[in-house]
């Protein structure tokens, strides 16, 4: 008899074809789950590029809008100072001004955005009376609340709080809170600003509160994303309340929403008080100040003035060069665009010669060719940009001692750092105050002048006053050892200052005009008369007997130029009167 032992179930036909069956299902399953997590990955990084597309075209757009702001505001602040303006244009000028700001500020706004976006989260940091600091900000919207009948508050528990904190980054902050307000909040309606300490957590807890049209609970979870708008407005670019929570983060603290019990929004920001929560980040000093912070200063105007960014309307921006510039100062302005060129032109031709030119290639032959004694250059242009045409005349002989002020529509720190590494004098961003712009010129003209001053009384070069080159440094100190070779020989003349400074003529005239503002004729002078003055000083010769020691051939010609130059005879000089 024959048995057959039939397998376990788990071995069974049956069996194998479930077991495939599962298998196949768990493959299934899993390419499933792949090809989703594939979608999603790819979604992801679609929105990814979506938004980085989305930021480059708002970043170059918001570089774009740069210039016809500075223009906007240049003529702006041009009006403001015409006196006996009819009260409606004085309005008009008052919109145009806010509104300038308030472009500048978006456009400032999308750039910083960008730069989050990028993970550049630094922080420069400054001690700051934070009630001062919001008052400020609260009273830019004054006259706006005034216009729309509101009642509009700025309230404090102290008087003084001084934390430290990044003011720009701040000052967005506040500015997106009040502003959103604002824009949501119907006419006479109700804004408070409201600043407390808490001891507690020694922090500063700052709200905004409204009894605006407010926001729905199913679209409070989406305040805070990037280009959200949830309530729609024509003005909104959907990402002033994203960027607020990103500088409130970078500060280490906390931005929070609330429903206001009668309607509207409550928006509280809360920022530490202590300076241990920064460690590891940038603490500004006084003296590491940005430079057009000083500047504001220096503008500030008297009150009742409009003053935005550093723009102050002047009675006229050039009036302040009036009898301060040399007679012949020479100006080059290189700018491809036809009314930036033109409005520059217009500022400075009436105090100093100035010449154009419409690209960068264009500006340096020039530059080259006609040796100005300064230079404004865009940095954006075609054929040549500003950083190209900077380091080529730096680095050229015959024009590294020329002064070069960029103008630019990139205001980031790594722009500002290439400019001045390029060897720029003065980096100004775009839009920038015609009367600031002048008096950064005036200030560049003003090294210059003392520097010529300096000159002519110890005939040295101060570094200190302007920056001079290796080159420039190796340069002089030729041409002074000539000279105090050769000063006593009555036979030393140009031909053979040039001949033993082995250059051109043209050239070696350029150069020391340049540096010193003085021909080589005037040098060889100031050179005899500074060691005359010394061998008067010692009183062991007469009048005569030095005049020829540094080389004059005629007494009466010396002691005529002697008192020119020191405003006092020889005489009288060797008797100690001067």
């Amino acid at each position: 008899m024959e048995l057959v032992i039939l397998p376990p179930f788990w071995k069974s036909t049956l069996a194998y074809f479930i077991y495939i069956l599962i298998t196949c299902g768990l493959f299934y399953l899993t390419l499933r789950l792949v090809m989703k997590f594939n979608r999603l990955n790819n979604a992801v990084e679609v929105e990814k590029q979506l938004t980085n597309h989305k930021l480059r075209f708002f970043t170059n757009i918001s570089h774009e809008f740069r210039t016809p702001l500075t223009l906007i505001r240049g003529a702006v602040e041009n009006l403001n100072g015409y006196s006996g303006l009819p009260s409606s244009m004085e309005k008009q000028l008052c919109i145009l001004n806010r509104n300038s700001m308030n472009l500048t500020r978006l456009i400032d706004q999308l750039l910083e955005f960008r730069k989050l976006q990028n993970d550049m989260r630094k922080l420069d940091l400054e001690e700051t009376d934070m009630v001062e600091f919001a008052h400020d900000i609260y009273t830019g919207f004054q006259e706006l609340a005034n216009q729309k009948n509101m009642n509009y508050l700025f309230i404090t528990e102290v008087d003084s709080l001084c934390i430290f904190l990044d003011r720009k980054k701040c000052d967005k902050i506040l500015y997106n809170l009040l502003s959103n307000a604002f824009k949501f909040t119907p006419r006479g309606g109700r804004i408070e600003l409201v600043l407390r300490y808490d001891k507690g957590t020694d922090s500063c807890v700052i709200s905004v509160k409204d009894n605006g049209v407010g926001i729905p609970k199913e679209k409070q979870d989406l305040l805070f994303s990037r280009f959200a708008q949830i309530n729609f407005s024509s003005s909104g670019t959907g990402i002033g309340l994203s960027l607020v929570k990103e500088f409130v983060e970078v500060h280490k603290g906390k931005v929070s929403y609330d429903s206001n019990i009668d309607g509207g929004s409550i928006f509280t920001v809360i920022l530490s008080a202590r300076r241990d929560v920064y460690e590891g980040e940038n603490f500004l000093e006084s003296s590491d100040l940005p430079m057009l912070e000083v500047a504001k200063e220096e503008l500030s105007g008297p009150i009742g003035k409009i003053v935005v960014n550093g723009l102050i309307p002047p009675e006229d921006p050039s009036l302040a060069m009036t009898g301060k510039v040399p007679a012949g100062y020479r100006l080059l302005i290189i700018d491809d665009n036809d009314d930036i060129r033109i409005f520059l032109q217009d500022a400075f031709a009436n105090y100093m010669e100035v010449d154009v030119a419409e690209d960068g290639e264009n500006g340096l032959n020039k530059a080259i060719e006609n040796n100005p004694d300064l230079i404004i250059c865009d940095v954006m242009m075609p054929v040549m940009d500003g950083f190209e045409v900077t380091r080529k005349l730096k680095s050229e002989f015959h024009t590294c001692h020329i002064p070069i002020v960029l103008l630019t529509a990139h205001s980031s720190p790594e722009h500002q750092l290439e400019g001045i590494e390029s060897g720029a004098d003065a980096y100004i961003t775009k839009p920038f105050s015609l009367k600031y712009l002048v008096k950064r010129v005036m200030k560049l003209i003003e090294q210059r002048e003392q520097l010529k001053r300096r000159f002519s009384k110890d005939f040295v070069i101060d570094g200190s006053l302007v920056a001079i080159t290796d080159r420039d440094q190796d340069f002089m100190e030729r041409i002074e050892k000539i000279l105090e070779d050769n000063y006593k020989d009555v036979h030393f003349t140009i031909d053979r200052f040039v001949e033993l400074a082995d250059m051109k003529r043209t050239l070696f005239f350029k150069k020391v005009k340049g540096i010193t503002g003085f021909s080589p004729n005037e040098l060889i002078k100031l050179k005899r008369l500074n060691e005359s003055a010394v061998l008067l000083r010692q009183g062991n010769w007469t009048v005569s007997e030095v005049s020829y020691k540094v080389g004059f051939d005629d007494p009466y010609y010396f002691s005529k130029c002697f008192k020119a130059h020191f405003n006092c005879t020889p005489s009288r000089f060797k008797q100690g009167d001067y």
